[in-house]
């Protein structure tokens, strides 16, 4: 006579979940969670070198601006030079953007980026074009 307990136990069966129920707890979300489908803006070192970098190329416009001797126009060509230099990445940084933007499926954001990339790199030409004739002007 055989008893439950001395027949052998069925394998135990696969499951496509790694941990079952009762397994380990869900993790809970941040409270300051963004809303679904929506990101925040990261913070990356790229922005902050950039904004560094036009505050710093500004307060050079601002300082040749400012300061009546004979170092305001070649100040002011240093500092549209910077500025052009400036605006020029953040172009690139905006066509890579409108790409991935693009190639992810958003292509709200990938126009803006894109509009956001020409206007930089507008004003970039701008900003060369300026010390350029700056420079032609100091020259003489």
């Amino acid at each position: 006579m055989t008893y439950d307990d001395d027949r052998p136990s069925a394998p135990p069966q696969w499951t496509p979940e790694p941990y079952a129920a009762g397994g380990l707890p869900e993790p809970e979300e941040p409270e300051l969670a963004p809303a679904a489908g929506r990101r925040r803006p990261r913070l990356t070192p790229l922005r902050v070198t950039l904004g560094i970098a036009l505050l710093g190329a500004l307060a050079v416009v601002a300082y040749g601006l400012i300061v009546r001797d004979a170092t305001q126009i070649p100040m002011l060509t240093a500092g549209e030079f910077m500025t052009g230099i400036v605006f020029g990445l953040l172009a690139l940084a905006g066509a890579w953007a409108a790409f991935s933007r693009a190639r992810d499926g958003e292509s709200g954001r990938a126009l803006l980026y894109a509009v956001l990339g020409g206007v930089a790199a507008l004003l970039a030409a701008g900003a060369f074009a300026g010390a350029t004739i700056q420079a032609l002007i100091l020259s003489h």
